[in-house]
């Protein structure tokens, strides 16, 4: 992986299939571009900030499922997901393209990666106060997944932590 490209955190759930054909995880980011009502919504607003050649790690479905790289910036499409969950109908949906995408052959559940690394991951938070970090300490001695964002960033040493508890090298990324 360069060394220069930010690092993404894409948090999802399977219980809309990723969207379904031609949205699957790790062939795209993709969220309405507004709420229920037509508002616009920072949390889905997020999608505008990743560039070509970035890094996305996913967390799908609760584990650490594999790693991607941004093809194409952030677009508006109308033309719905196959299948939209609870984000059907709506104008529009912001779609990023995605390639170079790899599972991890350690997917590590999340639950698990919380408690194993949860006191680097709060010495992470304490020492870089990083803005739209994938988690957050909910207690002095619990960390959770952030909640809002269908993106987030990673620092730096979150990469680390993600890459050490899946077994993969850095320069094995793309």
């Amino acid at each position: 992986m360069k060394k220069n490209v930010a690092v993404w955190c894409e948090i999802s759930s399977g219980k809309h299939e990723h969207g379904g054909p031609g949205w699957e995880v790790g062939t795209c980011i993709w969220s309405p571009t507004t709420d229920r009502i037509g508002r616009s919504y920072s949390g889905y607003e997020v999608l505008h900030l990743p560039r070509c050649g970035d890094m996305v790690i996913h967390l799908y479905d609760r584990k650490i499922l594999g790693a991607s790289r941004i093809s194409a910036e952030c677009r508006i499409v109308t033309e719905p997901p196959p299948n939209p969950g609870p984000w059907e109908g709506r104008r529009g949906y912001y779609r990023i393209e995605l390639d170079a995408f790899r599972a991890f052959a350690l997917q590590v559940p999340v639950r698990t990666f919380r408690e194993v690394y949860g006191d680097r991951i709060r010495e992470d938070i304490e020492t870089n106060q990083p803005e739209m970090y994938p988690f957050c300490v909910v207690q002095p001695n619990k960390i959770a997944v952030s909640q809002g964002r269908i993106l987030n960033r990673c620092t730096p040493g979150l990469v680390r932590l993600v890459l050490e508890a899946a077994d993969v090298d850095r320069k094995d990324l793309v």
